[in-house]
């Protein structure tokens, strides 16, 4: 018994070929998404890890520039604090021996009059006088004290905003800028 081929004509066999090939290009089209992200996963996974280092290493970088900021801040203010006690000192001495000269003339010049004569009126116009005087130069010393410490304080102010001026938005430089101005 002779078997029928399966294939009648060339131009079957051509088709069934054909067709055979298409399920096997099917079959590779189905299969090139997995393949697709198997060969990229690696790469994804790498790059997300470097997303998250470098995000991790701008955050230890602020916190950086921040404490260091902090750092420049707190010196600058004991600075301040220190040349503020040593004014006070060098000011204060000469402010009170020179008070304390004024009071010693007066108590000088108090005295002669009390032995000159014996009315309590000079002696109250003496103690008036010294009292006057010492208000005045505490009142001067004071004045100057005040107006040295605004100059320091507006100094640091400067120096502060020096620092960090780059960094500054633009309306925040325009807003400095303005009070500069007005004053």
């Amino acid at each position: 018994m002779e078997t029928e081929p399966i294939h009648k004509t060339v131009k079957d066999a051509f088709i069934y070929d054909l067709m055979g090939d298409v399920g096997r290009l099917h079959d590779l089209i189905k299969a090139l998404p997995e393949g697709l992200e198997k060969a990229t996963a690696p790469t994804l996974g790498a790059i997300a890890l470097a997303v998250k280092d470098a995000k991790a290493s701008a955050e230890q970088i602020g916190k950086a520039e921040k404490a260091s900021f902090g750092n420049f801040a707190a010196a600058e203010k004991v600075a301040l604090r220190d040349s503020l006690k040593a004014a006070l000192r060098e000011e204060a001495g000469e402010a009170l021996a020179s008070a304390a000269r004024e009071l010693a003339t007066s108590a000088r010049i108090h005295q002669d009059a009390a032995k000159g004569e014996k009315v309590q009126r000079w002696q109250w116009i003496a103690v008036a006088f010294a009292g006057s005087l010492l208000a005045g130069a505490l009142g001067f010393y004071g004045s100057h004290l005040l107006y040295g410490k605004q100059i320091d304080e507006q100094a640091a102010f400067g120096r502060a905003v020096g620092t960090v001026w780059d960094g500054l938005d633009t309306k925040t430089k325009e807003r400095i800028q303005a009070a500069r101005e007005r004053q």
